[in-house]
């Protein structure tokens, strides 16, 4: 029995833990045969007061005090509700007894973890040196990882998990810290997003900590979705579907889709964090696995839409404003910490004041703040308007009622009287309801919302077309045509004169239910002998592969990199056509310039390419289309009809006196299809038509067949 001792020793002590006495092994047996907790804890606590200077006595109160939950990683304890301090204060004994037991810095580290204190962080992080992390386990090497990374030291955060990579259990949890910590640093996104998305494709017991990562931007349905979610395959795919449609959301590759939150994540737990959050271990599956989310509104907010254009103040509340392009502004009113549900109207702001001379009214103060607030919002401006209306009403003297009797010259009023105050406070009243609608609807679209378009010093427009064509195995073709104004696009300058443009687009089309988000990322290098002139265009095209969708979004961003950032993204939606079936399809209809050749090239024709909006009146116009499912050698017959674009009111009113509201024009052909079944179309024509807008419909007719397919475009010709 003797010999056995010491192997019965290594088997029951922790990693870390020095020989134990006899009757501290007897309480360990005990302990591990008592299943009611407050026994559990007596027994405990009679053990700590028996041998104080034993570490194991103290950890394991320490865990019965807080009513810990067994982690599935080994050797690591994890926390449903925030422990109290006696719980700290019993590891803090373990670890004065000894300070190389590494499971009490373990749990010292979970605790500090999943609360809002720094000063314990720092505790955490100095205990598990002293214990030996990260070379004593990886359990304790993952946890000095961890808090390494809460504190900012990137660096340490690295180290740590490397230590801990080989670990079967602890594994992906070192990959997906490790891979957070590479995105935090400058020009490492690319890796730190391949490490992060390893780990969560091996799953196990780190799954939950990569839907924690996720939880504060999910929405209902993605929460739901991940519930239902048992297997590592399931949550494997909902991890990558979720960040390729964020990153398709932003038009940006995922992993600056990934790095831009993890950045924002860093400071939310900096500045923003508000509660207690449970271990990041605890399996899927549970009721509570969707804890609240320790931020409070204010981290909400930045998580979703990142730092701030403009803060302001009106009375007690702040406003966080973010400017967008094409849009009203999007503002986040505060009180304090919270969202403000009550937007005062009798605030009294620094904005321009009523002529003077004016006597005050009631309104004054709402119609300040909402000057200050309506810039761009159609909205809140006709509020405004009529709160000013209301004032003038106010401000009409009221003639006193004197019966038959004239009134005499002092009995006229000189302010409103007690009813018309009493009336001005019932108007604002409703006024204020109204306000608090629409801030709370603005405010559940926008926490349904985010972005994470990428930060730029200077807007730079441009304009794009999206065209679709047949791709390979039933998959749609789509290129992204560009056109961006020479004097707007920033240019490197060479000492022999010449000039190098150099942008970056990004193009990016997500659809519902799609298994993956369709991305490019193109840098281009165009040379020029001098600088582009205005009227002059950059002009590129992009290509990428999608799934069919009947309604899908997209992005596409351009970005110029030189002594600052300039460039734009602009999105929408658009239909990704599905080309796969047998009948007699045309692909979307390609403008292009009238010359010879070009940088875009689809089989045997090269084009370059023009957005719709930028064509002129006179000179040659190409159009490119594809005709699709023509059987071989077929005769058929193509009409290009180009008519002017009678949607708006103005436009219908011209074409009652146009006298030239378009063309059309015919063309017979034999079809010789390549050996996709593809015919390709190339026609140079010269409109001569009055600037304008335009739609043209192209429709081809088989004889064979008997069916009719056609495509149509709207375009723009200039003076």
């Amino acid at each position: 029995m003797k010999r056995l001792l010491p192997l019965l020793l290594t088997l029951v002590l922790p990693s870390g833990a020095r020989p134990q006495s006899a009757a501290i092994m007897a309480v360990r047996d005990t302990v591990a045969r008592t299943a009611d907790q407050g026994a559990r804890r007596r027994l405990l606590e009679a053990a700590v007061r028996e041998h104080p200077a034993d570490a194991w006595a103290h950890y394991t109160l320490a865990l019965a005090l807080a009513a810990a939950g067994e982690a599935p990683s080994a050797g690591r304890p994890a926390f449903r509700r925030e422990p109290g301090d006696e719980s700290w204060n019993e590891l803090q004994r373990a670890l004065a007894a000894d300070s190389s037991y590494a499971p009490a810095a373990v749990a010292l580290a979970e605790i500090a973890l999943c609360g809002t204190n720094a000063a314990r962080l720092d505790a955490a992080r100095r205990a598990l040196a002293r214990a030996g992390a990260p070379a004593v386990s990886p359990a304790a090497a993952l946890a000095g990882a961890e808090v390494s990374l809460r504190l900012g030291d990137v660096a340490a955060a690295t180290d740590a998990a490397r230590a801990a990579l080989g670990d079967p259990v602890e594994g992906p949890a070192a990959l997906r810290v490790m891979g957070i910590a590479f995105m935090r640093l400058p020009g490492s996104a690319a890796d730190g997003a391949s490490d992060y998305l390893e780990g969560a494709a091996r799953g196990g017991a780190a799954a939950p900590a990569y839907y924690r990562d996720a939880a504060p931007i999910a929405s209902a349905a993605e929460s739901e979705a991940w519930r239902r979610a048992t297997t590592d395959s399931e949550r494997t795919a909902w991890i990558g579907g979720f960040w390729s449609r964020r990153a398709g959301a932003a038009g940006i590759p995922t992993a600056d889709r990934l790095a831009e939150h993890f950045h924002r994540l860093a400071v939310a737990d900096r500045d923003y964090r508000l509660r207690w959050a449970p271990s990041l271990r605890f399996a899927a599956g549970n009721g509570d696995m969707d804890p609240d989310v320790p931020y409070d509104d204010r981290g909400l907010a930045y998580l979703r839409y990142g730092t701030p254009d403009q803060v302001e103040r009106r009375g007690e509340v702040r406003v966080w404003v973010y400017w967008r392009t094409g849009g009203a502004p999007l503002r986040f009113f505060l009180a304090g910490s919270r969202f403000a549900d009550v937007i005062p109207l009798n605030i009294r702001s620094s904005g321009p004041r009523v002529a003077l001379g004016s006597p005050p009214t009631p309104f004054d103060g709402a119609i300040d703040l909402l000057q200050d607030l309506s810039a761009g919002d159609k909205e809140l401006t006709q509020l405004r308007g009529r709160l000013m209306q209301a004032r003038q009403l106010f401000q009409v003297p009221r003639a006193p009622s004197c019966g038959r009797r004239q009134c005499a010259p002092s009995a006229m009023p000189d302010a409103p009287d007690s009813s018309a105050v009493s009336y001005a406070a019932g108007d604002l009243t409703s006024y204020q309801a109204e306000l608090s609608a629409i801030v709370r609807r603005r405010l559940a679209v926008a926490l349904a919302s985010e972005d994470a378009r990428p930060t730029v010093d200077r807007a730079l427009p441009f304009f794009y077309d999206l065209a679709t064509f047949r791709g390979p195995a039933g998959m749609t073709d789509v290129v992204a045509s560009l056109a961006i104004p020479g004097e707007q696009v920033p240019a490197f300058e060479y000492p022999d004169g010449r000039l190098l443009y150099a942008p970056r687009v990004q193009v990016a089309i997500a659809s519902p239910g799609a298994p993956r988000v369709a991305f490019a990322d193109s840098a281009f290098r165009r040379w020029a002998p001098r600088r582009l002139a205005p009227g002059e265009f950059l002009r590129l095209a992009v290509p990428l592969v999608a799934d069919p969708a009947p309604l899908a979004s997209h992005r596409v961003g351009v970005t110029v990199l030189t002594d600052s950032v300039v460039g734009q993204v602009y999105g929408g939606i658009t239909v990704i056509p599905d080309y796969s079936s047998d009948r007699l399809m045309l692909s979307d209809i390609v403008l292009a310039e009238g010359g010879e050749g070009g940088t875009w090239r689809r089989g045997e024709v090269s084009l370059s390419f023009m957005p719709a909006q930028h064509f002129p009146a006179r000179g040659a116009v190409k159009l490119f289309y594809e005709i699709y499912h023509l059987p071989a050698g077929s005769a058929y017959h193509t009409q290009i009809a180009i008519q002017r674009d009678r949607n708006g009111v103005w436009e219908a009113v011209q074409g009652l006196f146009s006298d030239n509201p378009g063309l059309t024009l015919d063309f017979d052909g034999r079809a010789p299809p390549d050996a996709a079944g593809t015919v390709q179309e190339v026609r140079i024509i010269r409109p001569n038509l009055k600037p304008g807008k335009y739609r043209i419909l192209i429709t081809v007719t088989s004889q064979a067949r008997g069916e009719e397919a056609s495509s149509e475009r709207r375009f723009d010709l200039l003076p």
